[in-house]
């Protein structure tokens, strides 16, 4: 039997920076079922410029992950002089082209990764070719200030999707506090087990609180900060604090990042500054970990601490959202939002072994709720079910 041809849209993806790994990691859970195609349209700006000269062209870029599934980069220009007029969709509907015609095959199925922009594309390629699509919704929603007009599409691109799906129920509620009320449906998310997985020896002989995300307000590592000072003043022996990827949305925070922590006077416990890892590298982190801590505000899921619990860490989180979906009583902690104290805390009572947690026990549960095997299934059945 022929497999079916899904193509995975992605509203951002490149490969050679690890951006996007885990639309990868998806598309290689499914690729033993379906043809499995990621790909990216790629704007980038035309217009006059006396300094840069820019040709018009519209290209389609093909290269392969490590396992061997096409990637395709559509890039087109974006008029910002004349965008509101209509050769834009023109410009638009050639880039669809230029994809369809590289591919060379039928598509049975697109799968949008998030509606900003991949959800657009979707909506664009089954007006033009009646190609049915499903979205998977991962970012934090705020549709206030949008456009009128891109407000309208936006709809348009819900209500015709045959499967609405989100990775939390958070996600829903952000939908519902900007008047979208659609049957939407939650897929989840999951690892990559291969790394991210229970290691009995790997524990580092300090204890070790570790932290996974970018330098930004919304993750508020004032809060985080503000707990470590608190538990640096309550122990008498040198702990370690390892904060993974604060560069990692891009901006170069490195001065900002070493001087705030230095500003503190922390006497006992010590820093370990990781700018940006490998996914190998961040298990073999968590892996030597003996909590970790996430003090965001919103989440729509939470990978970095799906991916602790994998590797068998108890997770010390804020009541951000997705993560209701992950912390029990038996994997970690849930503490109110900017609150320094409850996070210093719980981190004390797992310094000081009040609280034990069984970090096989941990990882062998998350596996069957969200790991590999339950994924594929889940999504298997949504391809099948609205590829044509």
């Amino acid at each position: 039997m022929q497999k079916k041809n899904i193509a995975i849209i992605c509203s951002w993806l490149d490969i050679s920076k690890g951006v996007g790994s885990f639309f990868v990691e998806q598309a290689e859970l499914v690729k033993d079922n379906f043809d499995v195609h990621l790909v990216h349209f790629k704007p980038y700006r035309f217009g006059f410029s006396k300094r840069k000269k820019v040709s018009f062209s519209i290209k389609t870029d093909e290269q392969f992950t490590e396992n061997q599934i096409p990637v395709y980069e559509v890039n087109y220009p974006e008029f910002y002089f004349f965008r509101k007029f209509f050769f834009q969709k023109a410009i638009e509907k050639k880039a669809q082209k230029s994809f369809l015609k590289k591919i060379n095959k039928p598509i049975n199925l697109c799968h949008a990764q998030s509606l900003f922009d991949a959800g657009f594309w979707c909506y664009k390629l089954n007006k033009n070719y009646k190609i049915p699509y499903i979205f998977t919704e991962h970012n934090q929603l705020n549709l206030k200030g949008l456009p009128r007009k891109k407000d309208k599409l936006l709809k348009k691109v819900i209500a015709s999707a045959s499967e609405k799906l989100v990775v939390s129920n958070d996600l829903i509620r952000q939908f519902a506090t900007n008047d979208i009320f659609e049957n939407f449906n939650k897929l989840g998310n999951t690892f990559d087990e291969t790394c991210f997985t229970y290691s009995e020896n790997s524990k580092s002989d300090s204890f070790k609180i570790i932290t996974i995300g970018a330098y930004t307000p919304i993750k508020d590592y004032a809060t985080l900060l503000e707990a470590l000072k608190i538990v640096d003043k309550q122990i008498n022996t040198k702990i370690q604090f390892t904060w993974i990827g604060f560069n990692c949305w891009g901006t170069d925070n490195n001065t900002a990042v070493t001087n705030t922590c230095s500003d503190l006077g922390f006497k006992n416990i010590q820093f370990e500054l990781i700018k940006s890892a490998t996914k190998y590298e961040i298990a073999n982190h968590l892996q030597q970990s003996d909590v970790l801590v996430s003090t965001s505000i919103c989440e729509t899921f939470g990978v970095s601490v799906l991916e602790a619990l994998a590797c068998g860490v108890p997770a010390v989180c804020t009541n951000s959202g997705g993560v209701l979906e992950m912390i029990t009583p038996e994997n970690g902690i849930i503490c109110p939002i900017k609150d320094s104290e409850s996070i210093a805390k719980s981190i004390l009572q797992i310094y000081n072994k009040e609280l034990v947690f069984d970090g096989k026990s941990i990882s062998e549960n998350i596996k069957l709720k969200f790991g590999s095997t339950t994924f594929t299934e889940k999504l298997s059945a949504i391809y099948n079910q609205n590829a044509r």
